[in-house]
């Protein structure tokens, strides 16, 4: 009985013309180019830019709450060589240091990139490390070059890599998401949120 009935309704004129009408309307010419150019491009861009990201403010986040750790770094004397703000407003330092006998020159005030919290810091930087002061300087014994003066805020390192590991999973779940992903797809889509 259901058979027929199956039958009778696949018969019956139209049916699946107009089913299939939404599914195989061509594409436009343009999207399959423009698919493969986000899919392959913008999409690994964004993926190594987050994950850049990411690892910046992990690497900042271990060196500061290491040397907040007593006998995690180590620690070398130094002179400060330049201290300002570039055309841009960003820090611009440098200083000299020894350490094992080797001399070293960084111009990391902290051990990464600080971002929110700079204009915060910064006036405290330049009042603290003038030209010609000597300062101690804190050395990561497995990269001696790359010293720093003070740990970085922690607090803003863990919002930075959770931010850094969320947009990467969102890069990597669009990639995937676009391997087959037709122009009738995107219109569904789009139709929702709208």
């Amino acid at each position: 009985h259901c058979n027929s009935m199956f039958r009778r309704f696949a018969a019956a004129p139209g049916v699946f013309r107009r089913f299939a009408s939404t599914n195989t309307t061509p594409e436009p010419s343009w999207y399959e180019p423009t698919r493969l150019t986000v899919r392959w491009f913008f999409l690994p861009v964004g993926f190594i830019a987050s994950a850049q990201y990411l690892g910046d403010a992990l690497g900042g986040l271990a060196l500061s709450e290491a040397a907040l750790a007593p006998g995690l770094v180590d620690r070398a004397p130094g002179v400060i060589t330049q201290a300002g703000k570039s055309d841009s407003g960003s820090p611009a330092f440098k200083f000299a240091y020894n350490y094992k006998g080797q001399n070293y020159e960084s111009t990391s005030v902290v051990p990464a990139r600080v971002d929110h919290k700079l204009p915060e810091i910064l006036p405290g930087w330049l009042d603290r490390y003038r030209v010609g002061s000597t300062q101690t300087v804190l050395v990561d014994p497995r990269h001696p070059e790359l010293g720093f003066l003070e740990p970085g805020p922690v607090d803003e390192y863990y919002a930075r890599a959770v931010t850094g590991g969320l947009f990467a999973l969102l890069f990597v779940g669009a990639f995937r998401r676009t391997r087959n992903l037709s122009f009738h797809d995107v219109k569904r889509v789009l139709r929702l949120t709208k």
